[in-house]
């Protein structure tokens, strides 16, 4: 048997053994490859091809040109067709420009992309009759998922790995291949293939994750360390799958009413559940109403939840038009069919707006995930010794709490924010304020406002505003203290 016979074996048994464990294809499927033109998508492509007789599949080729690199992508389109018309399997593609998209939407470069392109690939599908995505994920990409989860603090959830099928539509048939393994299929094979460049851009975490932390790991740690957290992906997506089954019963007994986009669930029943139990209830109740998590983090789970102990009322908005009541005894989620506040000119992110409609027990923890920071608020006393009170830096507040009326709001900065500053007669923008102060582009994009009845009453870990300063009279002050990640 030739070397090029044994990668070729080789190749077929780990693809052949992931289709059959998950049960990826029946017989008469038609399958849409995600065909990028680089070495995955073409090894991918290669592969089922020869495997399509076998499991009687019928193929497609789909090719999303982002149009980020300019020429490099139309050369990349051309090459993917040109391969899918060399093989004889019907070709799909369109140009679509990601750079706007992201910018309309908001969304990072990568996450941008990702969302386009796998609404491409449906859209093909759905078109033409294809039964089965494939995508050319593999055993490298999963473990690199794996440490971008673990350097972010995600869960088991987001340690779990790539899911070898998803929605049984989604399929990965090289999930059990390292990239390694391409490589020497793709040159023994002698298969063309194309580069993308922005592979190697290592302001992109993934990049920096494959191209250093990775390599150094297998050097200096584990050779098989590939391996070694795909296997511990695999471990926690089954355990996962176990829990989650566990959690659908828990959830059941605290729902109490759910529609599309507003679920109520019971506080009596939801915090009585272990930790654990009551953060996946909470998140799947969350899932439920705005159709996913993103932009929803452990910090938000956590604040929602510290609340339902303080006893009284509250009302957070969150991202995703979100809106978290406390009404009674029941949790509300629901998901507005308005924006919250205006962010349509809101100034670069992060962007966030914490509000608080009626007055809750103190002392209170807000963790502003967007900016890693920590804001606790308490109610004191006061004494009249305002002196005092100068003893405290310029990160916390110490408010008169008869003039911080509800509702209050902890917010990013909105363009034409005004507010007077503690000793000046008149008002000033926030902006201006800011460049006085000598604050970099950087700091005055990650600032935020305490406001109170939509007036600013303290730019955070700066200045007070006249209106709202502790004085003489002051019974009690409001307390709050901007503690930095």
């Amino acid at each position: 048997m030739t070397k090029n016979t044994k990668i070729l074996d080789l190749m077929q048994r780990h693809v052949t053994e992931c289709i059959n464990e998950h049960s990826m294809f029946n017989s008469g499927d038609s399958v849409l490859v995600a065909f990028s033109g680089g070495p995955d998508s073409m090894a991918l492509l290669d592969v089922l091809a020869r495997l399509a007789p076998d499991y009687g599949l019928s193929l497609g080729a789909a090719h999303l040109n982002h149009m980020l690199r300019g020429p490099e992508s139309d050369k990349d389109q051309a090459f993917a067709e040109g391969v899918a018309k060399q093989m004889g399997i019907p070709f799909y593609t369109k140009k679509f420009n990601v750079k706007k998209y992201k910018t309309e939407n908001r969304l990072s470069e990568e996450e941008a992309a990702r969302t386009v392109r796998y609404e491409f690939f449906e859209s093909v599908a759905t078109e033409h009759g294809f039964n089965r995505i494939a995508i050319g994920h593999n055993k490298d990409d999963n473990a690199e998922l794996f440490l971008m989860n673990l350097l972010r603090g995600s869960g088991p959830l987001g340690l779990s790995g790539i899911p070898p099928i998803r929605d049984d539509r989604i399929v990965r048939p090289l999930m059990r291949v390292t990239r390694d393994e391409i490589m020497e299929y793709i040159q023994e094979q002698k298969l063309g293939y194309v580069v993308d460049s922005t592979n190697f851009d290592e302001k992109y975490l993934r990049n920096k994750i494959r191209l250093k932390l990775l390599p150094g790991l297998a050097d200096q740690y584990n050779p098989r360390i590939i391996d070694a957290l795909d296997r511990l992906a695999t471990i926690l997506k089954s355990e996962e799958d176990w829990i989650n089954s566990e959690i659908e019963s828990l959830y059941s007994q605290v729902l109490v009413a759910h529609q599309a986009n507003r679920v109520e669930l019971s506080i009596d029943k939801l915090i009585v559940l272990h930790q654990a139990a009551r953060r996946r209830v909470l998140r799947k109740g969350l899932h439920h109403v705005k159709g996913d998590l993103r932009r929803i983090t452990f910090s938000h789970v956590e604040t929602i939840l510290s609340l339902l102990t303080k006893g009284r009322a509250f009302t957070l908005d969150m991202p995703g038009q979100l809106r978290i009541e406390k009404a009674g005894d029941l949790l509300v989620l629901e998901k507005k069919d308005y924006p919250l506040r205006d962010t349509a000119k809101m100034e670069k992110a992060p962007v966030f707006s914490y509000t608080l409609h009626e007055p809750t027990d103190f002392p209170l923890t807000l963790q502003l995930s967007e900016t890693g920071n920590r804001i606790e608020i308490t109610v004191e006393d006061f004494n009249g010794d305002i002196e005092g009170l100068k003893k405290f830096g310029p990160r916390t507040a110490c408010l008169d709490f008869a003039r911080a009326t509800f509702p209050l709001t902890i917010r990013s900065i909105a363009p034409g924010d005004k507010f007077s500053p503690i000793g000046m007669k008149g008002a000033i923008k926030v902006n201006r304020f800011f460049i006085n102060e000598k604050m970099t582009r950087q700091q005055r994009s990650r600032a935020g406002v305490v406001t109170s009845q939509d007036k600013i009453a303290w730019v955070i870990g700066k200045r007070i505003a006249e209106p709202f300063k502790a004085d003489e009279s002051t019974l009690k002050i409001l307390k709050i203290e901007l503690f930095l990640a």
